[in-house]
């Protein structure tokens, strides 16, 4: 869910501008009206990039870049979030994912749509590839091709 403080042309545009272009809807004064209504919430958890960097190390981690395009982290599957429900049959809903992009705003939204299609165990990289960057995590030469010209 993304929180806006305006109205729904607000909140359409904040999601454009990440590349989520099928809004279908928003919801009308934001997370306290629904969590008010007595629905259930759902959290996603968080985690710095020290500790990515330290379960990267020990372990093979499932690792999602949400981003378009950049360079990525070694190892890591680049699923856009403008397509990542049409992709989402490649994923396995029993595996551990970690989501990041550039800074944490699409990696949210990712995660929250990983969650809605019975994904349970998703984890949201806090400050995104700009944190990641700066751990001992390998990159890789890779280039998304739609940034290739």
């Amino acid at each position: 869910m993304v929180t806006a403080t305006g109205n729904e042309e607000e909140a359409i545009s904040r999601l454009a501008r990440v590349g989520y272009d099928n809004t279908i809807g928003f919801l009308e004064n934001g997370y306290g009206s629904w969590k008010n209504s007595g629905r259930p919430v759902f959290k996603i958890p968080s985690i710095p990039s020290q500790q990515l960097s330290a379960h990267f190390v020990r372990n093979q981690i499932k690792l999602i870049d949400v981003r378009r395009d950049a360079e990525h982290v070694f190892g890591s599957m680049n699923l856009p979030l403008d397509s990542l429900e049409n992709n989402i049959g490649k994923l396995d809903k029993t595996e551990k994912y970690y989501v990041h992009c550039k800074s944490g705003y699409r990696s949210m939204i990712a995660s929250s749509i990983l969650m809605k299609n019975g994904f349970s165990n998703v984890i949201d990289v806090k400050g995104g590839f700009l944190a990641i960057s700066m751990e001992k995590i390998p990159l890789s030469q890779y280039r998304c091709p739609t940034t290739i010209s």
